[in-house]
C-alpha cells in the first residue's frame, strides 16, 4: 500500500523510547511528528527520528519501540 506524508510538525520535547536487548530502555529523541496518509483516505501519526544509519525513520516501525514520552508538559 502506497503512502504520503501530507503534513509534518516539530516535535519539540518528545522522545521515542526502545527497549534494548538486556531490558534496558534506550530514548531517541523524535525531530518531527508526520501526518501520513494512506491511498484509501486514512491517516495517522508518526513519530520520526533519525536512526543509527542517519536515516528519518518511523518510531513505531522499529520491532523494539515502547512508547512515546514527552520531556516536559509547558502550562500556559
Amino acid at each position: 500500500m502506497n503512502e504520503k506524508i501530507v503534513q509534518i510538525i516539530p516535535a519539540d520535547d518528545w522522545l521515542a523510547v526502545f527497549k534494548m536487548d538486556d531490558e534496558a530502555e534506550l530514548s531517541l529523541p523524535l525531530n518531527c511528528w508526520a501526518l501520513c496518509q494512506e491511498e484509501d483516505g486514512s491517516s495517522r501519526i508518526e513519530g520520526i527520528y533519525v536512526d543509527a544509519a542517519g536515516d528519518c525513520t518511523a518510531a513505531k516501525s522499529a520491532t523494539n519501540f515502547l512508547r512515546y514520552k514527552r520531556l516536559s508538559t509547558v502550562v500556559t
